[in-house]
C-alpha cells in the first residue's frame, strides 16, 4: 500500500509520462476515470494499472515505475499463488464458509459455476478522511479479446435436475457489459440469465 501511495504522491509531471486514455493499451497505464466514455455514471479515481499477465500484455520490468516496482512484482508472485489455490478449491467444490475471508470471485465464476458460487455487488462506502483512499487489487481475467471462445455454465455441473441458468457469452461481450453498467453492477448477470 505504501508503494502505491508513494506513486500517487509523486508530482503530476512524473506521473503524466504514463497517462493515457487508450483502453487497449498494455504494460503500464496511469489514468483517471477509466470508464468515462463507456458508462453513464462517473466513478472518478486515479488508477495505476500494471499488466503482469498474460505474457503478451505483460509490462516489461523497466516500464514499471521504480518507486513501486519491487513491491508490485512481489505482489504479483504472491497473488498468483493465492489465485491458483482459490481456483483449485473452487474446482473441488469447496463450499463457502460463513465468516471466512471474502474473495470477490466475480460474475464470470458465478456463471461458470451455474450459481454454485455467487458474486457480490462491489461497493465502497466513502468515509470522510483527510487521506486519500488507496486500493490495491488483482484481476485474474480470461482472454478478453477473442470472440470465438464462449463461456457459460460448465457442462460437468449441469444435470437434468440442474439446468443451465445462463446462456454462453464471449469475453468481449462481458467486457462491454462491464464497462457500460454504470453503478448497476449486476446488469450483465441479469442480461445473460436464461
Amino acid at each position: 500500500m505504501n508503494a502505491i501511495k508513494a506513486f500517487h504522491d509523486q508530482p503530476h509531471e512524473v506521473k503524466s509520462k504514463l497517462y493515457t486514455r487508450a483502453h487497449d493499451r498494455e504494460g503500464v497505464i496511469y489514468t483517471s476515470n477509466y470508464d468515462l466514455y463507456r458508462t453513464n455514471a462517473a466513478t472518478w479515481h486515479d488508477s495505476l494499472a500494471v499488466w503482469l499477465s498474460p505474457e503478451k500484455k505483460r509490462a516489461e520490468e523497466k516500464e514499471i515505475p521504480e518507486i513501486c516496482r519491487k513491491e508490485l512484482l512481489a505482489w504479483d508472485l504472491h497473488s498468483e499463488k493465492v489465485a491458483e489455490a482459490l481456483l483449485e478449491s473452487l474446482s473441488e467444490g469447496l463450499e463457502p464458509i460463513p465468516g471466512a475471508l471474502t474473495i470477490n470471485i466475480g460474475d464470470t465464476i458465478q456463471t461458470m459455476s451455474n450459481d454454485n458460487y455467487v458474486s457480490v455487488e462491489h461497493r465502497v462506502l466513502a468515509k470522510a478522511s483527510k487521506e486519500p483512499r488507496i486500493s490495491v487489487v488483482a484481476f485474474f481475467n480470461l482472454e478478453t479479446e477473442s470472440d470465438i471462445n464462449y463461456f457459460g455454465p460448465l457442462p460437468e455441473l449441469l444435470t437434468p435436475d440442474k439446468l443451465a441458468l445462463y446462456r454462453k457469452f464471449t469475453m468481449p461481450e462481458f467486457q462491454e457489459g462491464f464497462y457500460s453498467k454504470g453503478l448497476n453492477s449486476k446488469s450483465f448477470i441479469q442480461k445473460i440469465r436464461l
